[in-house]
């Protein structure tokens, strides 16, 4: 959250991530703060460890997107 933060304020429009297709709980996480599966890169951690290419679009927070105690909807995730 900080990164993406960090990277808002920076300018920047999405981030982009690799994961290894093998690990399913690494997914859930990157996927609950946005991230979505866009390609795969084959044996990309070694002969049949393939990776996920995952990226998550940036939006900065404008005032109707935060709460009444001042977090973004985001942080409430």
């Amino acid at each position: 959250r900080v990164l993406h933060e960090a990277a808002v304020r920076g300018g920047a429009t999405e981030m982009m991530l690799e994961v290894r297709a093998d690990n399913p709980r690494a997914q859930a996480l990157y996927r609950r703060f946005g991230y979505e599966h866009i390609h795969s890169r084959a044996h990309y951690y070694g002969p049949g460890l393939h990776a996920l290419i995952m990226r998550c679009a940036l939006v900065p927070p404008g005032p109707q997107e935060r709460s009444a105690d001042g977090r973004t909807i985001h942080e409430h995730r």
